[in-house]
C-alpha cells in the first residue's frame, strides 16, 4: 500500500482558518460542483446565491459545512477513499514519459504516490514527481496531475505540475471523487 502525503500534508496543512480563502481553492470548489452537477456549466468564480445553493445541495448529500472551506474538506475526504493506485507497469512508464518531458531533465524523472481518482467527467492520474533542477540537484517532491483517455490503450496527457506557490495539481486532485450514486 501506498502513501497519500500530499493529500495529507493538504488537509493538515488547510485545515486551520479560512484554508479556502485563497482564489485557486475557491474555483476548484466551484469546478467540482459542477462536475457534480451541484451549479451551471460556467460559474462566475464568486460568491453568490447559486454557489450558496450549491454548497447546500452538496452539504446535504454528502455531509459537512455548507461553506467553501466545509465543502473543500468533505470533497478531500472523498477523494482519499476513492484513489486507486497504478501498479500497472506499462501505465507508469507512460507517466513517467509524459511526465519527464515538462521537466528540465526528462531523464532524471522519479514518482511516488501514483493514484487513478475518477470523477463524474474523467479519469485523473495524480501523483508527486521530483526532478533536477539547473543545478543538478533534485528539487523535492511536488504534485501532478493528468487525464487519462481509454482506447486501444491507455493514453496519459499531463495536465500540471505545480511549481513554487502553486496548487492547483494538489488541489484538482484533492477534489476528484466519483459521483454518489
Amino acid at each position: 500500500m501506498f502513501r497519500f502525503v500530499s493529500a495529507a500534508f493538504a488537509v493538515s496543512a488547510m485545515s486551520g482558518a479560512a484554508f479556502a480563502a485563497d482564489e485557486v481553492s475557491f474555483i476548484v470548489v466551484q469546478n467540482t460542483l459542477v462536475d457534480h452537477g451541484y451549479l451551471e456549466a460556467n460559474p462566475d468564480r464568486y460568491e453568490s446565491p447559486q454557489m450558496t445553493a450549491a454548497m447546500e445541495g452538496f452539504s446535504k448529500d454528502y455531509g459537512g459545512s455548507p461553506t467553501v472551506d466545509g465543502v473543500l474538506s468533505t470533497m478531500m475526504g472523498l477523494a482519499m477513499k476513492n484513489r486507486t493506485e497504478v501498479s500497472d507497469r506499462s501505465l507508469l512508464a507512460k507517466v513517467e514519459k509524459a511526465v519527464g518531458e515538462q521537466l528540465r531533465d526528462p531523464d532524471s524523472v522519479k514518482l511516488r504516490n501514483v493514484y487513478i481518482e475518477r470523477s463524474p467527467r474523467s479519469e485523473l492520474i495524480c501523483g508527486e514527481v521530483n526532478g533536477k533542477n539547473a543545478y543538478g540537484g533534485y528539487a523535492g517532491f511536488t504534485t501532478f496531475y493528468g487525464l487519462l483517455a481509454h482506447g486501444s490503450e491507455d493514453v496519459f496527457q499531463i495536465a500540471g505540475i505545480d511549481g513554487a506557490g502553486s496548487s492547483t495539481a494538489l488541489l484538482t486532485c484533492a477534489t476528484t471523487f466519483p459521483q454518489k450514486q
